[in-house]
């Protein structure tokens, strides 16, 4: 059993299938705590009220992409 505590990531992509892969992947292999967001919106939603640990997103995506998101993340939560 593990002891350590659980890391938080949160993985934005519009690609549906790659998302349910990669968070499964991620959760097997590294036991993290995965939300999961298919815009840059959604994604900036989820952190106000998630603190995450580390934020995973593709670049090209509707509504925001991932560079708008990253600065705005950086922007308001610059220990993320």
């Amino acid at each position: 059993m593990k002891t350590e505590t659980q890391h938080k990531i949160l993985l934005v992509d519009d690609d549906h299938l790659f998302c349910e892969m990669a968070s499964d992947l991620i959760f097997h292999f590294i036991g993290a705590r995965v939300r999961v967001a298919h815009n840059g919106a959604e994604a900036e939603d989820i952190v106000k009220d998630w603190c995450a640990d580390v934020v995973i997103t593709d670049t090209n995506m509707p509504i925001k992409n991932g560079v708008e998101l990253i600065r705005q993340v950086h922007s308001n939560y610059p220990k993320l």
